[in-house]
């Protein structure tokens, strides 16, 4: 928590610095823009999100975007309950993790920017993640591999605790962008992502919902 605490005060600060930067020079009006873009993500379990980002303008009022990057754990409850089934059966510990690769595209709407040059956006967006399932088990003081657990103790994991699978992605965002010194920007976003459910690999598989709180710094051309 006070790791995520110095992250906002950080991120206030460049904001601050962006402004003084800002009022000093103009802004590029390009069309295109890069970014790259880091952020805690945070729900059931908490870590970091890195990515990047490219955008259109279609006029004034619409952006067209395409973002990817990794979430480095998007663990559900339901794996954590799984999990303890072992657990309680076997004795020991979990370290439970969950990675989601993704890939989205979508549009955003501008709208009306607001004093100081601040430009705020709704969005929504579609895609596809990679979810990727890493559970280890330590027992006796010993991490236990998913070949370990099946050789020494007869356990099979299922899809709920292992395996990759690629699913359907949908995002919806919601931020504010301040453009500083001529052409470089700052944008600040909440994205929700829904990562649906593939139960083909899982019968009881559940939708893995995820949230980032998104820092971007880029260039527009």
């Amino acid at each position: 928590m006070k790791g995520f605490g110095r992250l906002v005060m950080a991120f206030g600060l460049v904001a601050g610095l962006t402004g003084s930067a800002s009022a000093q020079s103009g802004g590029s009006d390009g069309p295109f823009a890069v970014q790259f873009t880091v952020g805690p993500t945070f729900g059931n379990a908490s870590d970091l999100s890195l990515g990047g980002e490219f955008d259109f303008k279609l006029g004034t009022e619409w952006e067209v975007f395409l973002e990817g990057g990794r979430m480095r754990n998007v663990a559900t409850s339901a794996m954590e309950d799984s999990a303890q089934v072992v657990v309680d059966a076997l004795g020991g510990s979990a370290s439970i993790t969950q990675k989601a690769n993704y890939f989205n595209a979508g549009i955003k709407y501008l709208l009306v920017p607001f004093g100081g040059g601040y430009q705020p956006y709704l969005g929504v967006g579609a895609g596809v993640a990679q979810l990727r399932k890493e559970v280890t088990f330590t027992i006796g003081g010993t991490e236990l591999t998913e070949e370990a657990l099946l050789n020494d103790y007869g356990v099979q994991l299922g899809g709920d605790l292992a395996g990759t699978s690629n699913r359907p992605m949908f995002t919806v965002l919601g931020g504010v962008s301040r453009t500083f010194a001529g052409s470089a920007f700052l944008d600040v976003s909440y994205r929700y992502g829904a990562i649906l459910a593939d139960t083909d690999s899982f019968d009881e598989d559940t939708t893995t919902h995820t949230q980032r709180l998104q820092i971007g710094i880029g260039i527009r051309f």
